[in-house]
């Protein structure tokens, strides 16, 4: 049985070379679906983003820690906010 792989993109708006770039190469694997994502700072071209790559609008985030909120499993999401809340390291330091 093949199992369906779905996920969801950080940044890769319709301006983005790299996003469209990482999108096709994880296309390769024909179990994987985009199904969410917050692709752009900018709420309009990510609205135009979502509708291009045929995502859901109510699976479309406004940033990164949004998202990781709302997909990850609630087992998860405790120890995800404890990290987006600790900011980002210093170079060379672990959280």
């Amino acid at each position: 049985m093949v199992e369906r792989l779905t996920y969801g993109m950080v940044g890769g708006d319709l301006k983005a070379f790299i996003g469209e770039v990482h999108r096709k190469a994880i296309n390769f694997d024909t179990r994987a679906s985009l199904v969410a994502g917050c692709f752009s700072a900018d709420e309009k071209l990510g609205e135009e983003t979502a509708k291009a790559y045929r995502v859901d609008p109510s699976r479309v985030y406004k940033d990164y820690k949004e998202m990781a909120l709302y997909i990850l499993p609630p087992l998860l999401q405790s120890a995800i906010q404890a990290f987006l809340l600790a900011g980002r390291p210093k170079s060379g330091q672990c959280l």
